[in-house]
């Protein structure tokens, strides 16, 4: 069997088909010596030339799948013309895009380069103004410090005399509080001594009419004993009087 163009293609597509070509993935390459477009009519009337007399040698079966492999490498041939035509089309935006990011890193040089160039001519004249400008900053500054100053000074002073003020204020209130304190604790005292000496006259009262409670208690208990003892020396005498008139009788 002679592999010519066309069955060289019709392998390579149908091993990409099967997934072969896998590993091949991601790798760019050039495709620019085939050109599908223009040998897609030779090949496909070669096929047709060689396809009949195979068909006549094969059963309808295997004429059938030929026909379906021939189908197959069609559409696979079809995708990759899509995938180059792709493939290209990315390239040319690529090229175009390479183009437009030189054009426009010459354009930011360049504009690098006049905008130093800018730079040093008025390089002085701003650091003129700004240091004018930081001058009178600096003037208006120190102004306001001074004054800011003074009026600190004048804070310091009028808070000052109030503190003195409130101090005094506050030793006079604290003398006549003292003097107030001093006369309520006397008061208190006084108090407290004519309180302790009515509580030691009520206990003396208490006690001597507890000891005056106690002696007529004691008094009563004593008539009460003389009173039983003579009432018992009566129920002895009965007694004794009354046994002499048994024995006589």
């Amino acid at each position: 069997m002679v592999l010519n163009s066309v069955g060289f293609l019709n392998f390579v597509c149908r091993d990409f088909s099967q997934g072969k070509g896998k590993s091949t993935i991601g790798t760019r390459f050039s495709c620019g010596d085939l050109d599908l477009s223009e040998s897609e009519g030779s090949e496909d009337e070669a096929y047709l030339k060689v396809e009949p007399h195979l068909l006549h040698k094969k059963s309808p079966e295997e004429g059938n799948l030929s026909e379906f492999d021939r189908k197959h490498e069609l559409k696979v041939k079809e995708e990759i013309r899509c995938r180059l035509s792709s493939l290209d089309t990315s390239q040319r935006f690529e090229n175009e895009w390479s183009s437009a990011v030189f054009r426009l890193e010459k354009y930011i040089q360049v504009r690098q380069e006049t905008d130093r160039r800018l730079d040093k001519q008025y390089q002085r004249k701003i650091a003129q103004v700004m240091d004018s400008h930081l001058s009178a900053i600096q003037r208006d500054h120190e102004q306001r410090s001074q004054i800011e100053e003074r009026r600190i000074r004048d804070d310091v002073a009028a808070e000052e005399a109030k503190r003195k003020e409130r101090a005094l204020l506050a030793e006079m209130v604290g003398q006549e509080k003292a003097k107030a304190e001093i006369g309520f604790a006397r008061q208190r005292a006084a108090e407290l001594a004519e309180e302790a000496q009515k509580a030691a006259l009520e206990a003396a009262l208490k006690e001597s009419k507890e000891a005056a409670e106690k002696e007529a208690a004691k008094a009563r208990a004593t008539e009460a004993a003389h009173k039983r003892m003579a009432e018992q020396i009566e129920v002895q005498r009965c007694e004794s009087s009354c046994c002499r008139q048994c024995v006589k009788s």
